[in-house]
């Protein structure tokens, strides 16, 4: 097929396609050699290059050089470009940048495990996926204060190599407190009010040997909570500022009563 295809449900195209595939639902091509598929739903491209590939939940393809974009999940062997999903990318290699809560990269990706410690957590691990360029990061910590007391998140990040073994780290992060176990609620797992962290963090790393390295840097941050004793009846408010901040207000907005501070931290450990 060389030129349109159209269809309000699906095409198919048994060999090689070049052009545009356009469909409600779906659209197939045994090969593809540059154009564009467009679906509601999904869009297979069995081997060859498409240009680019859109469709409402997924796409597949061989080779994608422009972008690969779906609402749910994409898969390609190769992406010189941009690939963005509402959920996951698959790809064994990529020039370019995945864009997703979690892309897997096979062979050139970035995935690292971490283990630091900062002002407002005593022990906090997380998990890095994507690429160098552009990855996210998801979080687990335990907080200061009660032992019931502990922190999860999510952010996004990107690495530069400074040369040799050396390189920093840019990101930003959003996490929340919750408890879990403590006696004064009746539930196991308890997340009830808006108690809240935002993040910027800058950090210089180098490599120790194989496969692991150490991290340390200053950090700006910004927490955001609900304070009145109607958010949680259970537990009271506890802060997650530091005793130093550069400011910490308390505030009537929209009928509730929030707490913002902000202050100066730092992050540090090791990543694997």
């Amino acid at each position: 097929m060389t030129g349109i295809q159209g269809a309000g449900f699906m095409n198919v195209a048994g060999n090689r396609t070049s052009g545009l595939q356009a469909a409600g639902f779906m659209n197939m091509a045994g090969a593809f050699a540059d154009g564009v598929q467009a679906a509601g739903f999904g869009n297979i491209s069995g081997s060859g290059s498409v240009n680019l590939q859109a469709s409402g939940f997924f796409n597949v393809a061989d080779e994608v050089e422009g972008v690969q974009a779906a609402g749910f999940i994409n898969r390609a062997r190769y992406v010189k470009g941009l690939q963005a999903a509402g959920f996951i990318n698959v790809v064994d290699s990529i020039d370019g940048i995945p864009i997703a809560p979690f892309s897997i990269v096979r062979y050139n990706g970035y995935q690292r495990f971490e283990i630091s410690t900062s002002e407002t957590q005593y022990v906090r691990t997380a998990f890095r996926l994507g690429v160098e360029k552009f990855y996210t990061i998801y979080s687990l910590g335990k907080a200061y204060g009660f032992a019931s007391r502990y922190m999860y998140g999510a952010g996004a990040g990107t690495q530069w190599s400074l040369g040799g073994r050396s390189f920093i780290n840019l990101e930003v992060m959003t996490e929340q407190e919750f408890w879990m176990g403590d006696e004064r609620s009746p539930r196991f797992w308890h997340h009830s009010r808006l108690n809240m962290v935002n993040q910027l963090g800058l950090t210089y790393g180098m490599s120790l040997v194989d496969k692991v390295e150490w991290f340390v840097g200053p950090t700006l941050n910004l927490s955001i909570a609900h304070t009145e004793a109607f958010e949680d009846t259970n537990i009271p408010w506890e802060p997650i500022a530091p005793e130093w901040t550069f400011t910490d207000q308390t505030y009537q907005v929209g009928g509730r009563q929030t707490n913002n501070a902000f202050w100066l931290g730092f992050r540090g450990g090791l990543r694997f």
